[in-house]
């Protein structure tokens, strides 16, 4: 799949509102898996605000995923996410499926998550629940690919659908980086973004890779 840097461009200068971004950062670069390698990390993760020189954390984020090359360029990942946010004291959780299609040369990646998030509340004592929908485009830009050193850019949009009805969307940008000797058994990946209008993020995520049945693809 072709991926233009243009694209890439005009994608990562969509900066005109910002809202938190509740899916958090990718701990990923944009190689995708080969045909029958399974991944699988852990993350942990946090977003703030910055209003008049005061630091607001928004939320706090433990998530995991497991990633699976599904053909050539193509690769399927499915994660899960545990927020911690401010007055929603049960918590909320996250579910996300998403593909990822990578240019050949591995520098350029599309993924496309769509999410489902749980909120459970109480009101007048009694626990509610509510479902809330995500969808979001994740372009990857991965300019430095070595045998030990990832460096991504990664700009990042996030529709949020309402309960009463409507949407938000929210703009990030993100730079993560890989560390390994092997990026094809294992990674750590610290990564940290900002969404516009003084919002950032940041996380550190560690994946293990395995091959099914033995391939080497």
């Amino acid at each position: 799949m072709k991926i233009s840097s243009l694209v890439f461009l005009m994608i990562s200068l969509l900066s005109l509102t910002a809202y938190p971004q509740i899916s958090g950062p990718n701990f990923e670069g944009a190689r995708t898996l080969k045909p029958g390698q399974f991944e699988f990390a852990a993350n942990n993760s946090s977003e703030y605000s910055i209003n008049l020189g005061k630091t607001e954390k928004y939320f706090h984020s433990f998530g995991t995923y497991i990633r699976l090359g599904v053909k050539k360029q193509i690769d399927l990942k499915l994660a899960y996410n545990r927020l911690s946010v401010g007055r929603y004291n049960d918590g909320l959780n996250l579910i996300q499926i998403s593909p990822k299609f990578s240019s050949k040369n591995g520098k350029f990646a599309l993924r496309l998550p769509f999410g489902v998030l749980f909120e459970k509340y109480e009101y007048h004592g009694t626990s509610e629940y509510e479902t809330f929908f995500l969808i979001s485009a994740r372009v990857f830009y991965t300019p430095v690919s070595k045998r030990i050193f990832e460096l991504s850019i990664i700009p990042m949009s996030e529709i949020y659908f309402h309960k009463a009805g409507g949407s938000t969307t929210s703009y990030g940008l993100n730079l993560g980086l890989g560390f390994s000797n092997n990026f094809d058994i294992w990674s750590i990946r610290p990564e940290a973004g900002a969404l516009f209008m003084c919002e950032f993020t940041w996380g550190l995520g560690i994946s293990g890779t395995f091959t099914i049945g033995g391939r080497d693809n």
